[in-house]
């Protein structure tokens, strides 16, 4: 190897190690489905509010008061980041935005970095109402440009390269944030190669490259996506294959309500891509994630918690559960009504309780869902066999399709290894005929070494 190759290796190295140095680790919090229900939505509690909280899992009732528990909490705790990857409101009503714009402009004030991104539930739906007593009458919601005012604070304003309701953000150096809009159930071809650009883009800049957006990128149970057309993101399988071909490792999504973790590649198998699925905070076990980003931005570290009590609610945490086992239940049964008939009945708790031990997660090493996975393994078989695949998957912790895709990821606790940043140098030789003497990183010999930085037989000495 030349002296100057060599010398601009150890360039190379010697700024490698001063930014590792210079950088510190990154805390970034999220909170996904908030479904917050605003001030005045609910003039008065009665028979109008009681059927809206029947026909929902979501404890719709207490979102206001978990989201500021978990407001408070971000503001003691005083993470550098905090995402929130859509379904911030209820339905997209304009009170409800307003409430939840308002809090998180609260941690932007202390010093957080907040970055949002719609759901479908954002930018107004068909159940958008004001409860009063037995009356419910439509709420004022709002429309794209309106949302991105709202949060012009947390990703749609100033430091922000903003494509439609799509963005780009450097929250710290060295990460990149994509936030990708999928608030329709798809994400548009546009908005996917611009995203895919700047993920590449970031590569040869040595940026890592963190993605959100609200829809999962896969499938985190077999076949759900047949069950429920929703499950993923549009042609998941195109925006997997060109997220992972541009380089992206890591995908923070929402949607789904379970605390799921799962990882595929792209299409011939040669890059690794996680989903990173995080439950909602208002559908038990009342998930959010704190993720750390090692300070040489080589690991990210997940950690997950729950809201496990709230002030004024004895045993919140055996409420949440039972709400969410009698809703899904009455889900699951008249999902597979037109399926299995008279069976449906039997069929549909079990599928709410595997539901229920799958958004718990971990569920492989859970004795409940493998006690259930075992006795259900004949039976399913026999009587639901549409069903035995989704079941056998939910609690087996397994997602994906076909034997060479199928994974098994912790979903609670892991660390990942991120795309090494490469420099182009992949190694350093030392070249014997230069061995005598020192170099300055400007390649000039000198034999006697000089103030600052030389290079000596292969190694960076500082004078």
């Amino acid at each position: 190897m030349k002296k100057r190759e060599f010398v601009f290796g150890a360039m190379l190295l010697l700024s490698s190690l001063f930014l590792q140095c210079t950088l510190a680790q990154t805390r970034i919090a999220v909170l996904a489905d908030t479904h917050v229900v605003g001030p005045w939505l609910v003039v008065s509690d009665g028979a109008a509010w009681q059927a809206e909280l029947a026909a929902d899992r979501k404890l719709l009732d207490y979102s206001r008061q978990i989201f500021d528990q978990l407001t408070d909490k971000l503001k003691a705790d005083a993470p550098e980041v905090v995402l929130l990857p859509g379904d911030l409101t209820k339905d997209g009503e304009r009170l409800s935005h307003e409430y939840v714009s308002s809090k998180l402009g609260e941690l932007v004030a202390a010093g957080i970095k907040v970055y949002v991104t719609p759901g479908n539930h954002d930018l107004g739906t068909g159940r958008a109402s004001v409860f009063d007593g037995d009356a419910k009458s439509p709420a004022e919601t709002v429309d794209a440009s309106q949302f991105a005012t709202l949060y012009a604070s947390c990703g749609y304003g100033e430091g922000s390269e903003i494509h439609g309701l799509s963005y780009a953000v450097e929250p710290v150096k060295g990460l990149l944030l994509l936030s990708i809009d999928s608030h329709s159930g798809s994400v548009s071809a546009d908005d996917l190669d611009w995203a895919c650009g700047k993920a590449e883009q970031a590569a040869k800049e040595c940026k890592q490259v963190l993605v959100m957006m609200h829809h999962p990128l896969m499938p985190h149970i077999y076949g759900a996506e047949i069950f429920v057309n929703t499950s993923t993101v549009g042609d998941y399988e195109t925006v997997r294959n060109r997220l992972a071909d541009a380089g992206v490792r890591v995908v923070l999504t929402g949607h789904f309500h379970t605390s799921d973790i799962a990882k595929d590649w792209n299409a011939d198998m040669t890059k690794e891509i996680y989903d990173i699925n995080t439950g909602s905070t208002v559908s038990y076990p009342c998930d959010y994630r704190m993720l750390t980003l090692s300070a040489n931005r080589a690991q990210l570290s997940v950690t997950t918690g729950s809201v496990t009590s709230l002030d004024g609610v004895d045993d919140f945490g055996s409420v949440a559960k039972e709400r969410l086992t009698k809703s899904m239940s009455a889900i699951a049964t008249n999902m597979l009504q037109d399926k299995l008939g008279a069976l449906a009945v039997m069929a549909g708790p079990l599928a709410a309780q595997a539901f229920v031990l799958h958004a718990e997660g971990d569920e492989n090493n859970s004795e409940t869902a493998q006690t259930m996975l075992n006795t259900l393994g004949i039976l399913a078989a026999q009587q639901f066999p549409d069903l035995n695949s989704t079941m056998q998957s939910a609690l087996s912790d397994i997602s994906n399709y076909g034997t060479e895709r199928a994974d098994q990821t912790p979903d609670r606790t892991l660390t990942i290894d991120l795309p090494v940043l490469a420099s182009g140098i992949s190694s350093l030789r030392q070249d014997s005929s230069h061995s005598d003497g020192f170099y300055t990183l400007q390649g000039v010999r000198t034999a006697k070494p000089v103030k600052g930085v030389n290079v000596k037989d292969g190694r960076l000495v500082v004078f």
